[in-house]
Parts: structure tokens; sequence; C-alpha cells
């Protein structure tokens, strides 16, 4: 995970404050965007892992389902046969 993002701050001030935004302002900005904790940012691979682990959970669902469904089934069956 990235510790850090690199950023060229007084360009990003500049850039800004061709916007119109005031000379103060900007460096406000500019200060709090490197003040930002990034460390939390989830990465392409972070991601990845979760779909992954998302997708593991819904084939154990899915089969669950289906276990749960032949049980109903089965039990239906066999109520009928029983109570006429």
């Amino acid at each position: 995970m990235p510790a850090a993002l690199r950023l060229d701050t007084l360009k990003f001030a500049k850039r800004l404050t061709d916007a119109g935004l005031p000379r103060e302002a900007a460096e406000a900005i500019v200060e709090g965007s490197n003040e930002a904790d990034l460390s939390e940012l989830a990465t392409r691979a972070d991601v990845a892992e979760v779909k992954t682990a998302i997708s593991d959970l819904r084939a154990n669902l899915y089969s669950r389902l289906w276990v749960m469904g032949l049980g109903i089934v089965g039990l239906n069956v066999a109520l009928m046969k029983l109570l006429p």
C-alpha cells in the first residue's frame, strides 16, 4: 500500500490560483491535502482480494441454498406420505 501520495504542491497551488481562488485559500487546500492520511486507501490488489472473497461467499451461499431447497422438498414429500 502506498505510504504517501507525492504531489507538486507549487503547481497545485498555482492551478488553484489560476482558477480564481485566493492565494491563501489555495495554500490552505494544498496544506490540507498534504496532511491527509492516505494510508487507509484501498489498492487494486485490496479490491481484487475483496472481490475474490465475495465470490467465494456467493458460491458458498448458493450451494447452501440448494441444500436447503432439497431438504424442504424432501420434508414435504415425507409429510405427504405420512399424512394422507
